[in-house]
């Protein structure tokens, strides 16, 4: 450069036969000195140069695995594999919010002392720990995104959750305190949450204060956010441009929950596959329960401070550890298959759920597997069990969540509701001649039996789903089905003749799931 100090530039080779000036902009921010209006001659000059092999590298625009058949992991700063046959270099996208956030301060014995050793005897912490190393692991379980958001009133420590996760890979200051934290922000637009997933990829993304999302369609967000790819766009030339993708586990925060954040939108409500892809957990009492001898406000003031002090050196080692597990990526996917489906089976001991539930659960027991992986790299100081302990008590809090319940439970409570609010709207089955305004059913009081119409039981599902709804008032023994299983069956109506409709037992009215 103009200094006379060697300067390394790294460009990949379709860079060259860009239209416009961006080589020569970041040649001359090194120090490069190009005469303007010679930008042209300039990329035509370095292409013309054939590298020997040496100087060749692989350009990798994100972090995460790299797609070869021994694991290789691309960092900022490092790249950690057992056998890199060919140099591999890491060039984000411009403003990639990685290169300033996921860096180190301090050693992992300070760490450990000021931030980790805190978070032992308070589950929900030691959850959060855990589940920042998580999101490496969807790759080899080959398992979807997905996250969890924690959402109750304001000070309850929720965004010191993320200050803790968020200090195992890069710095964990409080995002209302430093531009350079690793914790990000919902107060974005789709197309930043792309860039964001996608530079996040295979680590774990952190977004405080969901409150701010603007968004219009926060139901929508959910879904791209968790689909792992971008949307497709057109380039001036009207074809396809290349889509971003990603793997993500992701850690939330909220005063709202995203059924509660979905439902402030005019006739939308969420659905089942949103709150799989997103698990609502409530914080209702705050998350700190051991203060280690001092005061609460004390004990908080100190971890987040902390959280800004040490950072960034437990995430590398972590992948360095592995890495290490296994000599190819097979056998890694292998090991962690086994580790997980023990996870999960210790954790389902007892539980009945339904597929969505468990869908969830899954995503539990990676963090489970992640806990006891740290504590098998001597990254976390713990105990196995402790592990499993914090995840479960986390679990069973989202378990006991109204929002969690499966759809068709949800469903069914729509349609006792609807017929405890509407029994003007159900026409007695032997009085032709009542005037019902609006008529929803009829109603045969001789043997206790709510009869919908098609229209009827549609309004009363208050948009659930038609066929869970009904499954589970047959599970329950509310429907009084059809011939061959057929949900409805034919009844004869005063006044109407013989026609099919939904026959609810009235029982429905009486059931609570919670006896």
């Amino acid at each position: 450069d103009q200094d006379g100090r060697d300067r390394e530039f790294v460009c990949s080779s379709e860079r060259f036969h860009e239209s416009n000036q961006s080589i020569a902009q970041e040649l001359s921010s090194l120090g490069l000195r190009i005469m303007p209006g010679k930008e042209r001659e300039l990329r035509k000059y370095l292409r013309g140069f054939v590298l020997p092999e040496a100087y060749r590298r692989r350009c990798v625009d994100r972090t995460g695995w790299v797609n070869v058949e021994t694991p290789l992991y691309v960092l900022p700063n490092q790249v950690i594999g057992l056998d890199q046959k060919e140099p591999v270099i890491f060039q984000p996208e411009a403003h990639s919010p990685v290169v300033l956030t996921m860096h180190k301060k301090g050693s992992l014995d300070q760490w450990h002392a000021f931030v980790v050793r805190p978070c032992i005897g308070n589950p929900y912490l030691l959850f959060s720990l855990c589940a920042s190393y998580a999101s490496p692991l969807l790759k080899h379980l080959r398992m979807d995104c997905g996250g969890f958001h924690f959402y109750g009133a304001s000070s309850r420590g929720k965004t010191t959750l993320l200050q803790v996760a968020a200090s195992s890979w890069g710095c964990g200051i409080d995002p209302a305190s430093g531009d350079n934290s690793f914790v990000g922000r919902w107060n974005s637009t789709g197309n930043a949450f792309e860039a964001t997933a996608s530079a996040h990829n295979d680590g774990i993304l952190l977004l405080d204060e969901m409150g701010t999302c603007s968004a219009s369609n926060f139901g929508a967000l959910i879904y791209g956010l968790f689909g792992g790819e971008g949307k497709k766009r057109l380039n001036k030339q009207s074809g396809l441009r290349s889509t971003r993708s990603w793997r993500i586990l992701a850690l939330s925060t909220g005063e709202l929950s995203t059924s509660q954040r979905i439902s402030e939108e005019a006739g939308r409500k969420a659905m089942a596959g949103q709150l799989v892809r997103m698990a609502d957990i409530p914080i209702n009492n705050g998350i700190i329960i051991d203060t280690h001898g001092k005061a609460s406000d004390e004990f908080v003031t100190e971890l987040k401070y902390n959280c800004g002090e040490y950072y960034g050196v437990s995430a590398p080692l972590f992948i360095e550890g592995l890495v290490g597990l296994s000599s190819s990526s097979e056998a890694l996917t292998n090991t962690l298959r086994t580790l997980v489906d023990a996870a999960e089976g210790e954790l389902l001991a007892g539980l009945n759920l339904e597929s969505c539930q468990r869908r969830v659960v899954k995503r539990f027991a990676m963090v489970v597997v992640a806990g006891w992986l740290s504590i098998r790299f001597n990254i976390i100081r713990c105990e196995g069990r402790e592990v499993m302990e914090s995840v479960r008590a986390v679990m069973m809090d989202w378990l006991g969540d109204n929002s969690n319940i499966p759809e068709g439970q949800r469903g069914l409570e729509a349609v006792k509701n609807f017929i405890l609010r509407n029994p003007d709207r159900f026409r007695p089955i032997g009085n032709e001649n009542s005037s019902v305004r609006n008529l929803a059913g009829f109603l045969d009081t001789g043997i206790g039996l709510y009869l919908l119409t098609t229209e009827g039981l549609a309004e009363a599902c208050a948009g659930f789903n038609k066929d869970m709804v009904l499954s589970e008032l047959d599970r329950l023994d509310f429907l009084m089905t059809g011939e061959e299983g057929r949900m409805n069956r034919k009844f004869t109506v005063r006044g109407v003749g013989r026609t099919r409709l939904y026959g609810i037992r009235e029982g429905l009215l009486g059931h609570d799931y919670a006896d």
